[in-house]
C-alpha cells in the first residue's frame, strides 16, 4: 500500500510540474496572436497594410522602401518605432522590433558601406546561421548619441 501511495504521489507531482513548466513557457513567449496584433498596429501607425508586406513586417517593408546607396539620414527616416537599436562598428545597425529582449525581438540588421554613410542592405535574423551577433555593439544609431 505504501508503494502505491508513493507512486501515485510521484505521478501527481509530475503532472503538476509539467503543467507549471508549460504554463511558464507560454507566459514567457509572446503568443502569435499578440505578435500579429503588434505587427498590424505598427503598420497602422505607418499608414500601410502589414499584409501587403508579408509575415515579417517590418523587414519586408524595409526591403521594399530602402535601396542601395540611400544616405543614412534617409534610412533613419524610414526605420522608426523600434524598441531598441545598437550600432556595430561604423557599418551596421541592429533594430529590435516587438521587444528589446534578444530572444523575443524581431531583429533586423541594416548594413552600410564601410564609411557608414550609404545603405547597402537589410537582413533579418537567421537562427540556423547562428543569429545576428551583437558582440562589440553599442546602444544607439550610427552618428547619434544614445
Amino acid at each position: 500500500m505504501l508503494g502505491r501511495i508513493r507512486f501515485s504521489h510521484c505521478k501527481l507531482l509530475l503532472v503538476i510540474c509539467s503543467s507549471l513548466l508549460l504554463g511558464l513557457a507560454s507566459a514567457c513567449r509572446p503568443s502569435l496572436e499578440s505578435l500579429d496584433k503588434e505587427r498590424k498596429a505598427l503598420a497602422d501607425r505607418w499608414g500601410v497594410n502589414a499584409e501587403d508586406y508579408g509575415l515579417y513586417f517590418p523587414l519586408d517593408y524595409f526591403e521594399a522602401k530602402l535601396h542601395k546607396g540611400m544616405p543614412i539620414d534617409e534610412v533613419h527616416a524610414v526605420i522608426k518605432d523600434y524598441e531598441r537599436v545598437l550600432h556595430c562598428r561604423y557599418d551596421a545597425e541592429i533594430y529590435y522590433y516587438y521587444s528589446s529582449d534578444d530572444n523575443l525581438a524581431l531583429r533586423i540588421e541594416v548594413l552600410y558601406e564601410p564609411d557608414g554613410l550609404f545603405f547597402l542592405g537589410v537582413i533579418g535574423e537567421d537562427w540556423e546561421d547562428g543569429g545576428i551577433g551583437i558582440e562589440g555593439c553599442e546602444p544607439g544609431r550610427i552618428g547619434e548619441n544614445p
